[in-house]
């Protein structure tokens, strides 16, 4: 606005020109962060640059969140249950092996292949000679170190059998 009324004045004002220009340029160089870029002094012009690119994936992802939220009740497939249980091996590994498969020389979609399969093999591989034990082991540790204290309403002293009749 402030440009818009420079502008209306008399070239004669160069100093409301000058601050116009320069007040600008500060605006032009935030709003390049998220894909809007100046067109001319004083007009702005939309790109999809950084800004669409957020919009899109945060809108994507929110709509696939809550598409998911609303099926949890069902049956999840096994597919998506095994992806689930090596997906931390699969963030682990799979920066290491689009390093080493990307320096072969091969085609792109050579190289595709290779980064999907190598990755989902050995995260499979380390999810059960790992990750597994991991697991097992944390678990004993945590029945070792802080063992099970009896709730409330339970009776510590109390035999197997009445134990059994009073919590079935």
């Amino acid at each position: 606005m402030l440009c818009v009324i420079a502008r209306s004045s008399t070239s004669a004002d160069k100093c409301r020109d000058d601050f116009c220009r320069s007040l600008w340029r500060l605006r032009a160089l935030r709003l390049r962060r998220f894909g809007l870029s100046p067109a001319g002094d004083c007009r702005m012009r939309f790109r999809w640059g950084a800004l669409g690119e957020v919009v899109i994936t945060w809108g994507l992802s929110y709509a696939l969140f809550f598409t998911l939220l609303s099926l949890r009740h069902m049956r999840m497939p096994a597919v998506l249950c095994f992806l689930g249980k090596i997906s931390y091996s699969i963030y682990l590994l799979h920066v290491v092996v689009i390093q080493v498969i990307g320096n072969m020389s091969l085609g792109i979609w050579w190289k595709f292949t290779g980064w999907i399969s190598v990755t989902f093999a050995l995260s499979t591989v380390t999810y059960y000679l790992v990750e597994e034990p991991g697991i097992r082991l944390g678990r004993w540790l945590e029945t070792l170190l802080f063992p099970r204290r009896p709730l409330l309403g339970e009776d510590a002293q109390a035999p197997v059998a009445i134990s059994a009749v009073i919590n079935p």
